[in-house]
C-alpha cells in the first residue's frame, strides 16, 4: 500500500476516534470507515480496499487494505483467472499477450514448436509446451494429473521428493544447483549469476579479484588466498601485497588471533577500537589521540572514520578523509606521490620527517611520550623547546614560526602543506565546499549540524534536530523534555507530553487503549533518525566477524510486541550474517527469500536480506538509553556481497515504548557489475501470511536502499 493511502486510513480513523464522522454523520469504530452512509472495514472490503471507492479487480482479495492476487506460486491473475504466463498462449509472458495461430508459449515467449525436453499438450488455444517429468497436471503424459498431496517426480506421481531434492511449489528441485530456487524455495539468482552449492555466484569476478573456489578473492590481501588461490597465511600472520607477514608495518601492532579472532594490524595511537592496547575501545563520542581516548583530535590531525589521522602523510586519507593513494604511492604534504619528498623518510607506508615527527622521532617507530615534541630528531618536553618564542610559535631553524598558520611548518617544523591547501590551526586544510562553513578547523553544514545549527557553536538541545538552520523537531513529532516524540504512538507521551499510559496499555493514534497493535504502517522516519555507531556504543557486542551464512542467538533487552506476538525481555532473536533477523528465534541462515512467504523462515525483519559475508566489524548489537525509552540496535557494519569488494553498512533499531522499527542505512554503494536490486527489504508477520515492504516504491520487496536513507514502521491496530 502506498504511503498516501495509509495516511488516508490513519487520518480517517483518527477523526472517528475523536467523535467525528467521515460520511454523513455515521460514527464507526476503527478500522471501519464511513463509506456511502455505511461502516465498512477498509482493511478487508473488496469495494473499499484501503480507502472508500477503491475496488479490487475480479478475483482479487483485500488483505490489510491492499488488493492482492489469490494466485499461488508461479501464477498470475489475468482476467479473473490464475494462469502460468510461462506457457499460457493467451497470456504469454504477460497478461493479454496472445501467441499467433500455430504458435505455443515456451518460457513466456511465443515459439513455433516445443524445444527439446518439453512436450506439446492440448489443442487450439490450450496448446502448451510442458515438462512431463515434473508437471503435476501432466505427469508422464498429457492430461495425467497427480492426486492431491502428490508431486510429479521423473514422470511418475510420488508422495515425496527423492533424496537431495526439495518440494518447491508443485515440483521437486535441487536447492544446490537450481538458479530459480537457490538455497531455498523462490530464491532466484539474478542475471550473471549461477547457483553453486546453494549460493548465487558471479560467473566472473570484478577487476582486481580472482575466482578461488566458489568466491572472488583479492590475492593481495586475502589471508586464505595470499598471492595465489589456496595459499593461506598461518595464525598471527597477515597478507600484505600477496605475501604472508608475521608483523605489521611501522607504527602498527598485530591484534586478534586465538580466542580474539582473526589477526589484524592496528595503530594503537589512533584506532578507536584499539586505543592504547588491542581491544581497548573508546566510548561513543570519543576518539583516540596518542593512545588515549579524547573528545577531539590533537593539532595536526583530522577525525576520519572515528580515528585521528595526519592527512598530510597518511596513505588512506591523503589530503582529506577517504582519499587513498593508489598502488605503492605514498602521501607527502597531503598529496599522493611516487616517493617521499626530499627530507622525508618512508616509515611503513607513511612519509615522515624524522627531525620533527613525534611518531617517528630520529628513526622510524621511535615515538615521543605524551607532552613531548620531536626537535632535531630527539624527544624533548614541550615547555623546554624555546622560551624565546612566544606560543604558539616554535623555533624552526633560526626563526620563530607560528606553526598554527605557516604553510611550510604546519603544526610542527618542516611539515609542508600541498599547494592547494592552507595551514589553519596547525592543520593543512582544504577550503570548505559550497554549503559548508568553517567552525574552528572543520567544515560543517550549518543547516543540519546539531552542534553548529545556524551558526558556529549553536548547539541544539538534547533530542532536537537541526532543520534549515533552526533547532526543532521534525514534522509529526513534538519536543517532550529531552527528545522529539510521536505523541500518536509514544506510551510515555500519549496525545501530549507527560501523558503516560498505564502499564499494559498501548498508545494508538494519541489515545491509551487496551487494544494492542496487530500490524504496521510504513512512514518516513524523522530527520533525527540517523545511523547509530552501534560498534562504538558502551557495552556493545561484536558478533559474526569474518562469517558467511552464520547466525547468532541474541536476546531482547526489553519486552517488545511484533505484529501479534508479545515478546518477553530475554526472548531469543535469530541474527544472521545475511542481513536479516528472525524475531521468533528459529534457527536459520537463509541466503535470500521472498517476503512475505508462509514457508520458513518467518517473523523476518530484513533491512537487506541477501547473500552477504561480514568483515572485521561483523554485526554489532547495542542497547542505548534508559528505561522506558531504550533502543535496541543491530548493525551490519562494513559487509559485502559474497565474493565482492564492497562496504555496506545498515542497521535495525527497535524502540521500547513506541514499538517502532527503523531501518537506517549508511554507505550502500554496491559493485556496479552485479547484485542489482536482489536484496529483500521489509517486515514479515509471524505466520508469513502478511508483510510490509521497506522499498521506496512500497510495492516491491526487492531493492537497493539509497545511501543515508531511512524508513520507519509504526505499529497500528
Amino acid at each position: 500500500m502506498s504511503f498516501n493511502r495509509w495516511l488516508v486510513i490513519a487520518a480517517t480513523a483518527l477523526g472517528l476516534a475523536m467523535g467525528c464522522s467521515s460520511d454523513g454523520g455515521v460514527v464507526c469504530s476503527p478500522p471501519q470507515v464511513g463509506c456511502s452512509g455505511a461502516c465498512v472495514d477498509v482493511t478487508a472490503d473488496l469495494a473499499n480496499c484501503g480507502a472508500c471507492g477503491v475496488a479490487c479487480a475480479t478475483g482479487e482479495q483485500c488483505i490489510s487494505g491492499v488488493c492482492t492476487s489469490p494466485c499461488g506460486d508461479g501464477q498470475t491473475l489475468c482476467s479473473g483467472a490464475c494462469v502460468d504466463t510461462s506457457y499460457d498462449r493467451n497470456h504469454c509472458g504477460a497478461c493479454g499477450t496472445t501467441c499467433s495461430a500455430g504458435q505455443v508459449c515456451v518460457g513466456g515467449q511465443c515459439a513455433v514448436q516445443c524445444p527439446s525436453g518439453l512436450s506439446e499438450c492440448g489443442s487450439g488455444d490450450a496448446r502448451a509446451c510442458l515438462d512431463l517429468r515434473n508437471d503435476r497436471n501432466n505427469c508422464g503424459a498429457c492430461g495425467t494429473a497427480c492426486s492431491s498431496g502428490q508431486l510429479c517426480v521423473n514422470g511418475a506421481c510420488a508422495a515425496s521428493c527423492p533424496a537431495a531434492q526439495t518440494a518447491c511449489s508443485d515440483r521437486c528441485v535441487d536447492l544446490q544447483t537450481d538458479s530459480a530456487n537457490c538455497g531455498s524455495c523462490r530464491a532466484m539468482c539474478g542475471s550473471g549469476f549461477v547457483c553453486m552449492e546453494g549460493r548465487c555466484r558471479l560467473t566472473t569476478c570484478t577487476t582486481g579479484t580472482t575466482m578461488c573456489g566458489l568466491r572472488c578473492a583479492d590475492l593481495q590481501t586475502d589471508r586464505d588466498n595470499c598471492g595465489m588461490c589456496g595459499r593461506g597465511c598461518a595464525g598471527g600472520q597477515v597478507c600484505v601485497m600477496g605475501a604472508c607477514q608475521l608483523g605489521c608495518g611501522a607504527g602498527e601492532t598485530l591484534c586478534g588471533g586465538g580466542d580474539a579472532g582473526t589477526p589484524f594490524c592496528a595503530n594503537l595511537m589512533t584506532s578507536r577500537v584499539n586505543c592504547g592496547a588491542c581491544g581497548m575501545a573508546c566510548p561513543a563520542g570519543l576518539v583516540c589521540v596518542s593512545g588515549a581516548c579524547a573528545r577531539t583530535c590533537g593539532m595536526g590531525q583530522t577525525l576520519c572514520g572515528g580515528n585521528c589521522v595526519d592527512t598530510t602523510s597518511t596513505r588512506e586519507h591523503c589530503g582529506m578523509c577517504g582519499n587513498a593513494c593508489p598502488g605503492s604511492q605514498v602521501c607527502s604534504g597531503g598529496m599522493c606521490a611516487a616517493t617521499c619528498a626530499m627530507g622525508e623518510t618512508l616509515c611503513g607506508t607513511t612519509c615522515s620527517t624524522l627531525q620533527s615527527d613525534p611518531a617517528n622521532c630520529g628513526a622510524c617507530g621511535t615515538a615521543c611520550a605524551t607532552g613531548q615534541a620531536c626537535v632535531a630528531g630527539a624527544c624533548v618536553m614541550v615547555q623546554s623547546m624555546d622560551p624565546g618564542c612566544p606560543a604558539p610559535s616554535q623555533r624552526c631553524g633560526a626563526t620563530c614560526t607560528d606553526v598554527a598558520g605557516d604553510n611550510n611548518n604546519c603544526g610542527m617544523c618542516g611539515r609542508r602543506c600541498a599547494g592547494d591547501r592552507a595551514c589553519r590551526d596547525g592543520m593543512c586544510s582544504a577550503v570548505c565546499a559550497t554549503g559548508r562553513s568553517r567552525c574552528g578547523t572543520e567544515c560543517f553544514d550549518l543547516q543540519t549540524d546539531v552542534m553548529h545549527c545556524g551558526g558556529c557553536g549553536t548547539v541544539c538541545p538534547t533530542g532536537q534536530s537541526c532543520i534549515a538552520g533552526s533547532c526543532g523537531c521534525p514534522t509529526g513529532t513534538t519536543y517532550c523534555g529531552t527528545a522529539c516524540v510521536n505523541t500518536g504512538t509514544a506510551a510515555m507521551n500519549c496525545g501530549a507530553c507527560g501523558t503516560a499510559c498505564t502499564a499494559g496499555m498501548y498508545c494508538v493514534m494519541g489515545a491509551c487503549t487496551n487494544a494492542p497493535p496487530t500490524r504496521y504502517e510504513r512512514v518516513m522516519a524523522p530527520m533525527s533518525v540517523t545511523l547509530v555507531d552501534a560498534c562504538g556504543a558502551p557495552g556493545a557486542q561484536t558478533v559474526l566477524t569474518f562469517e558467511d551464512d552464520a547466525r547468532f542467538a541474541a536476546t531482547l533487552p526489553f519486552p517488545f510486541r511484533y505484529w501479534t506476538a508479545d515478546l518477553a525481555m530475554g526472548a531469543m532473536v535469530n541474527v544472521t550474517s545475511n542481513g536479516w533477523m528472525g524475531m521468533d528465534g528459529a534457527v536459520s541462515t537463509s541466503l535470500s527469500g521472498s517476503l512475505p512467504f508462509t514457508s520458513t523462515p518467518n517473523s523476518v525483519v530484513a533491512p537487506f536480506w541477501d547473500d552477504l559475508e561480514t568483515g572485521r566489524d561483523g554485526v554489532c548489537i547495542a542497547t542505548l538509553g534508559a528505561a522506558p525509552t531504550r533502543q535496541w540496535v543491530v548493525e551490519w557494519s562494513d559487509v559485502a556481497h559474497l565474493g565482492d569488494i564492497e562496504s555496506l553498512t545498515f542497521e535495525v533499531v527497535l524502540s521500547e515504548g513506541t514499538g517502532t522499527i527503523d531501518f537506517v542505512y549508511g554507505d550502500m554503494t554496491q559493485d556496479p557489475e552485479g547484485w542489482n536490486d536482489t536484496a529483500g527489504v521489509g517486515l514479515e508477520s509471524p505466520t508469513g501470511g502478511a508483510g510490509i515492504s521497506g522499498c521506496p516504491t512500497a510495492t516491491s520487496y526487492r531493492c537497493t536502499p539509497a545511501s543515508n536513507s531511512r524508513v520507519r514502521f509504526n505499529p497500528i491496530p
